[in-house]
């Protein structure tokens, strides 16, 4: 009997001892999940890269025992994956105005306060070329452009060339594969500021505002101007086409937005009135709808066949500069029902219709900029979002965090943006024993 009993004790108190060293070792995991966590949400701001490291480290600690994710975990890491933009394009030593993808995806134009115009490679970041150069002489010759401002940039839709305008009023156009200027009739004549330029969807109409209210159309083929007409005597900040048939809309500093008809100039509808200038608008993708935003720290949704307001989105602390519709995608991936709104964030909103009413619900909020978004747009497949902001930056996020809620979708989408490692000294703040382990 001693010897029974002698046995079951120790065989009891070796099962006490592993249980102590599995509750240690949980304990001490779970003391590592916090201060990965902790360390995450401080270097957000700081350094985003890093922080989306951490929480994925953070994951993955969480993981082996017995394949659960702990949910801070988890939540750091949607938050970091969707904070982190997949790259960063620096240069501009002004904030970035105006920007335009390529009709291919493959480049991003971007323009700044600065007075340059820059085209960049989408997929690496490398600046291509610059395409005014600041100079502070009003007269010299291109390809410098003063040292104004230049406000708006557009790519036409197949792609051979872009067109650029700013605060000397002069309309720049180039052949995107020499990239020398093209000569547009009177593109040199001055307008006073100009902040909006776009083309229509078969780029064969250029259109241009100013700061007057006046509105000034090209034939982009005999690059003439043919037709130039004003609503209100009052700035125009942007202006937009909408897909077939042809109509324009410009938002003005006096709180309307006016849509005009192609065949003959006159206006359609009444007035679209909003509450504060209007500094972005943007159609949907068959033309039945029109998004803008305003100062007044909303964007709203026209219907444009009656001009009636259907949606006013208010989740904002700061004026909304710039909106946009995403595209078809060509059936790829449709994100036709999605808008993008830059703000002090960029905000991507569900457009549905429930119960006869427009709705919107926000579906992601994408990084924390330190300074205010003046603009957003899709690549053409509606993949990426890029974003130009007032810290001189412009910001490339990758989209598959949309829809990406469980640990393997977000540690998936994490991946595609770290391209660096902790170092030893930094692991040992959280790992002891050995080297950094691998990038999970």
């Amino acid at each position: 009997m001693l010897a029974l009993a002698a046995v079951l004790l120790a065989f009891w108190q070796r099962s006490v001892a592993r249980a102590s060293a599995r509750a240690a070792r949980e304990n001490q995991r779970l003391a590592t999940v916090r201060a990965l966590v902790a360390s995450s949400l401080n270097y957000l701001q700081e350094n985003p890269e890093k922080s989306l490291l951490l929480a994925m480290y953070a994951v993955s600690v969480t993981h082996p025992s017995d394949g659960r994710v702990l949910s801070s975990a988890q939540d750091v890491l949607r938050f970091t994956a969707r904070a982190t933009p997949s790259l960063t394009l620096t240069g501009h030593t002004g904030p970035v105005r105006s920007i335009a993808w390529s009709p291919d995806g493959n480049q991003l134009a971007t323009t700044s306060d600065d007075g340059t115009a820059r085209v960049w490679d989408a997929t690496t970041g490398q600046q291509l070329h610059e395409l005014c150069r600041r100079v502070g002489n009003r007269n010299a010759p291109f390809p410098s452009m003063s040292n104004d401002s230049i406000l708006a940039i557009a790519w036409k839709p197949d792609g051979r060339q872009i067109a650029a305008v700013g605060d000397d009023g002069f309309l720049r156009v180039w052949d995107s594969q020499t990239w020398q200027q093209v000569s547009f009739a009177s593109a040199d004549l001055p307008r006073g500021r100009t902040p909006a330029v776009g083309w229509n969807q078969s780029g064969s109409r250029l259109a241009v505002a100013d700061w007057e209210g006046n509105v000034t159309i090209w034939d982009s083929e005999q690059r003439r101007i043919i037709k130039s007409f004003s609503g209100p005597h009052t700035p125009i900040w942007c202006l937009a086409w909408s897909p077939a048939p042809d109509r324009l809309a410009t938002g003005y500093r006096d709180r309307e937005v006016r849509v005009w008809d192609r065949a003959s100039w006159q206006m359609l509808l009444h007035p679209l009135f909003t509450q504060a200038p209007v500094w972005g608008v943007s159609w949907n993708h068959d033309g039945e709808r029109l998004a803008t935003g305003g100062q007044d720290w909303h964007a709203r949704i026209f219907d444009t066949k009656n001009g009636r307001q259907l949606l006013r989105l208010d989740q904002y602390d700061d004026a909304v500069c710039s909106v946009a519709w995403g595209p078809t995608g060509d059936g790829k991936q449709d994100r036709s029902d999605l808008l993008a709104t830059g703000s002090r964030t960029v905000k991507v909103f569900r457009i549905y219709m429930s119960n006869g009413s427009l709705h919107g619900q926000e579906k992601l909020q994408l990084g924390l900029h330190r300074g205010a978004i003046y603009a957003v747009a899709w690549d053409p497949e509606g993949q990426r979002l890029a974003a130009g902001s007032t810290d001189n930056n412009t910001y490339i996020y990758a989209l598959d965090v949309l829809g990406a809620e469980t640990a393997p979708m977000l540690m998936k989408a994490a991946r595609g943006r770290v391209r660096s490692k902790l170092t030893d000294e930094e692991c040992g703040e959280y790992f002891s024993g050995g080297p950094c382990p691998p990038i999970p």
